[in-house]
């Protein structure tokens, strides 16, 4: 019977190793997105920025100016501005930077939980270690899936960029009255 118990601890801890790794790759590999969508961020906001400061520059210059090749090149800058400016709100790189970096925060406790909690597993009896080792790895998993999860629901929020806060029946109330 004991070598039994130690073969299923056994399990348990590559189970929860299994586990453990997950967690980490999924760590990493949102601490590295997180880390993309900052740098991102930053140059796009440079660039609209600079855009933004040289279209009206040029729009002024180029009225004081009597060459035909000002005209053409004053429309291509104010083009490529709004350009930048619309799809720095589509692609909103601040808005996932946040929320990875939320994600990576979340799952970086899970680790920690993860090792502490095994910690004090490891100096149980071994029935009592086969018990709450089986108990922990499940609830990591759970955890695991619900950050994920979570992170799924606000990336998509983010992607759809749904503006309706009102339930069907009042934007229905809402047109009536407007009428």
């Amino acid at each position: 019977m004991e070598n039994s118990i130690k073969s299923e601890i056994a399990k348990s801890e590559i189970a929860f190793n299994e586990t453990k790794n997950q967690i980490n790759k999924q760590k990493t590999y949102y601490k590295k997105k997180s880390y993309r969508n900052r740098i991102l961020n930053y140059w796009v906001k440079a660039i609209v920025s600079i855009l933004s400061v040289a279209a009206p520059s040029l729009v002024a210059y180029q009225s004081n100016c009597n060459e035909k090749c000002w005209p053409l090149l004053t429309i291509c800058l104010v083009a490529k501005t709004g350009a930048s400016t619309t799809l720095q709100s589509i692609f909103n790189y601040a808005g996932k930077f946040a929320l990875e970096t939320l994600t990576y925060l979340d799952l970086d406790a899970l680790a920690s939980e993860a090792e502490f909690k095994k910690e004090e597993i490891d100096h149980l009896s071994e029935l009592e270690r086969y018990r709450l080792l089986s108990n922990l790895n499940d609830n990591l998993r759970k955890k695991l899936f619900k950050i994920i999860s979570k992170h799924m629901k606000a990336e998509l929020s983010i992607l759809i960029k749904d503006n309706s806060q009102e339930e069907p029946d009042e934007i229905s109330k809402n047109k009536k009255n407007q009428l």
